[in-house]
């Protein structure tokens, strides 16, 4: 890109990522500020100019976004000053999830040029950025930090039906529920082996954010027993029209 749409390519990084952690509940614990050494200059590039446009720019671009970071001599990548977003661990320790990098030397590199507005050629700049890691440790990091109760938008099962019985009535009833809520773009899972205890248990045990458990008196009065099992004391009637509204009001505000 350009060197003027720079700072505002950034701070778009930034957001994209801050808003990407969010989705997943994940809180950004410290911003680490990574600029070079003056005094170890075999570590980097020699461009002493290029380094103090650079390393100004990102600090201004943070200030303009309001962020508490913290600056580190040395940390920065040989090309270039980098963003380091950090989460903490269950042990509490800062660990590096996300960054986002400016490259000054690879568009040299590899002779990369654009035609700026005044039909110049201009050597572009890079950012590099790494929104979530390598998924396999972004997954581990989320399991441990969510003990494995997954926001409600990114659950394997969102809804369990927990039919009373194998009545007739009841099983039909939850089959059409069942496509109901599939047909809204919900994940469920209607579990009808063994007794409702334990049903219950194993919903808990999977982590799944809701369970129905629907009756002939569900049916009868036309309202839903609904347990939101990421909270205690959650339990409601409500009517399927109302149950349907709920879930996708869930998943928007999850992804606001």
């Amino acid at each position: 890109m350009a060197h003027d749409q720079l700072a505002a390519e950034f701070q778009k990084n930034y957001l994209f990522i801050a808003n990407i952690l969010k989705s997943f509940n994940l809180k950004i614990s410290r911003l680490v500020c990574a600029l070079h050494d003056p005094s170890n200059p075999k570590k980097y590039h020699p461009d002493k100019n290029l380094w103090d446009y650079s390393e100004n720019l990102l600090v201004n671009s943070l200030n303009e976004l309001n962020l508490d970071y913290t600056i580190l001599r040395g940390e920065a990548a040989f090309y270039g000053p980098k963003l380091d977003i950090e989460v903490q661990t269950s042990d509490e320790k800062n660990i590096t999830l996300s960054t986002i990098q400016l490259d000054f030397i690879l568009p040299q590199k590899f002779g990369l040029k654009y035609i700026d507005k005044e039909q110049k050629l201009q050597t572009p700049v890079i950012i590099h950025h790494a929104p979530a890691s390598a998924y396999q440790r972004f997954i581990a990091l989320l399991l441990e930090q969510t003990g494995g109760k997954l926001p409600f938008w990114l659950a394997p099962h969102q809804v369990a039906i927990l039919p009373l019985n194998e009545e007739k009535e009841i099983k039909e009833y939850c089959k059409r529920l069942e496509k109901e809520l599939t047909k809204n773009n919900l994940r469920v899972k209607t579990m009808t082996e063994k007794t409702l205890n334990y049903r219950i248990r194993q919903v808990y045990k999977k982590k799944i954010p809701y369970y129905l458990v629907i009756g002939k008196e569900e049916l009868k009065k036309e309202k839903l027993k609904l347990v939101y099992t990421y909270q205690s004391h959650t339990t409601e009637l409500i009517n399927e029209e109302e149950l349907i509204r709920r879930l996708l009001n869930h998943c928007e505000k999850e992804n606001e």
